[in-house]
């Protein structure tokens, strides 16, 4: 793989296949029996399931954080350093940074709808609307988490990789290594300033041999 290859795929430049998510509800169509009793069983119960994650995810933003992507997301993405429209209302991860994230995703082998990015900050508007930010408590941002209930946990600046320590119980620098972390059947990853380097070859280079550390896992044996 030459370093061209990396530089296009982290700043989003780069094609990919697209793919449903594991566990959405086009993944369920897919795999469901021909029988169309059957099939009819299984969409109805993922149609139900999407429901009620969703409903949960409106409770996350009705509690001030700010969140976008999948309600059945395989990866989360943790963002404290919001961009000056993201603390106007603007989606998490609707720049650049999102940008390159989905396409190093695509590139990793997961599926568009297999992502959702979460803020580590809260607004005191609620909903993620503009307002007063403030670091979400951290036993807040667990709970937040555990809604999302991704098998992947990112954090992509240093004020989330912060944030996401305290909110396992763990010590400050339990991510700063920039090394696969797992806690409770997660993976956990920090990347470390993932927006800034998205204006310097060699550091985004490095972004994506961290991104690369996190690939979708196979089925079980």
């Amino acid at each position: 793989m030459s370093d061209a290859d990396d530089k296009d795929r982290i700043s989003g430049r780069a094609g990919a296949q697209e793919a449903s998510a594991p566990g959405s509800v086009e993944g369920v169509r897919r795999d469901a029996s021909e029988d169309p009793a059957v099939r009819g069983a299984y969409e109805r119960m993922a149609i139900d399931v999407e429901r009620r994650l969703r409903a949960e995810v409106d409770e996350v933003r009705r509690r001030g954080f700010s969140s976008s992507g999948s309600a059945m997301a395989t990866v989360c993405v943790l963002k404290g350093e919001l961009s000056a429209g993201e603390r106007e209302g603007e989606a998490l991860l609707a720049g650049a940074d999102g940008d390159a994230l989905r396409a190093s995703f695509r590139r990793l082998g997961y599926g568009d709808g297999e992502w959702a990015a979460l803020s580590t900050v809260v607004s005191s508007a609620g909903e993620g609307r503009p307002g007063g930010w403030s670091p979400a408590a951290p036993e807040a941002l667990a709970w937040a988490i555990e809604v999302v209930d991704p098998e992947v946990v990112i954090a992509e600046d240093e004020v989330a990789e912060r944030a996401l320590c305290s909110a396992w119980g763990q010590r400050p620098d339990w991510l700063a290594s920039h090394e696969v972390r797992w806690l409770a059947g997660r993976r956990a990853l920090s990347l470390g300033g993932f927006e800034d380097a998205l204006d310097d070859v060699p550091s985004k280079r490095v972004m994506w041999n961290r991104l690369k550390l996190v690939p979708p896992l196979g089925e079980p044996a």
